[in-house]
């Protein structure tokens, strides 16, 4: 980072032009936007995106090696929901992939929201166990 930095510092003082605006100013921006170029590449490099932290100018594109990553993780998610017992698999199928209310789900089960809620907790619990994430 330093030797970003440095870097940022020698290329600022190269492309100044000066009575344009204060060089601390321009050095400043310039070591800021050395540094958010090489956290994109970092990110880039590790397939993460967080574009609420940085903001990337470019889109970013999906290689075949991200599809792959992703199938692969969607698999096993899928194998992990299926390990579920019925009534658990119905619950967290009703929530998130036919996105029903907890009201509609109350009504088509005859349960307690209080009932869907630990349902819910109990099943994502055991697909993140079956992960191996950790809470």
């Amino acid at each position: 980072m330093v030797q970003h930095g440095y870097l940022a510092i020698i290329k600022s003082i190269k492309k100044y032009k000066h009575n344009s605006n204060s060089f601390t100013t321009y050095c400043t921006n310039t070591i800021t936007n050395s540094f958010n170029e090489l956290l994109r590449k970092e990110i880039k490099h590790y397939r993460e995106v967080p574009t609420d932290i940085i903001d990337l100018e470019e889109d970013y594109s999906f290689s075949i090696e991200d599809e792959v990553i992703a199938y692969m993780q969607l698999k096993d998610v899928i194998w992990a929901i299926n390990e579920l017992p019925e009534y658990e698999r119905n619950i967290i199928n009703n929530i998130y992939i036919d996105d029903k209310s907890t009201k509609e789900i109350e009504s088509l089960y005859n349960i307690k929201y209080k009932d869907i809620r630990n349902l819910k907790r109990r099943a994502i619990r055991k697909i993140k166990k079956s992960l191996n994430i950790n809470e």
